[in-house]
């Protein structure tokens, strides 16, 4: 995709193009490490020492308002970044020759969405829960 747009926009465009694969990607390793953080946090308020890590104590560290609001603003600014990128793809310079691209993109974004939404909806139930306790 990026090529594309590089022979065929104006290279500032094309840079900018380049940076919001860049945030993408970023933001994407940013949600992967407030797992490693939430475990490690959780393990530590807890005097606690895992050999193996498993989705009880993934749950049972991120499911806190901490580690919600965190993930939303990273979902938030994902969702502007996607949005950039989308209505690049759609100059009339490259839209045709992204068309693939543009199609693969926004099909996996739906399905990301869907499991954001999913997600976010189970952190809040076990944190409302956690709080009636």
């Amino acid at each position: 995709m990026a090529n594309i747009v590089d022979k065929n926009l104006e290279k500032k465009v094309a840079e900018h193009f380049r940076n919001l694969l860049e945030e993408l990607t970023l933001l994407g390793f940013k949600n992967l490490n407030i797992y490693y953080l939430s475990v490690k946090e959780y393990l530590d308020a807890n005097n606690l020492i895992y050999k193996n890590i498993d989705a009880k104590l993934i749950d049972d560290s991120m499911c806190n308002l901490k580690y919600y609001n965190i993930k939303k603003e990273l979902y938030a600014k994902e969702e502007i970044i996607k949005n950039e990128i989308q209505k690049i793809m759609k100059y009339d310079q490259v839209k045709y020759k992204l068309a693939f691209y543009s199609f693969a993109f926004n099909f996996l974004n739906k399905i990301r969405v869907k499991i954001i939404e999913k997600d976010m909806e189970r952190m809040l139930s076990i944190i409302n829960e956690k709080g009636k306790k």
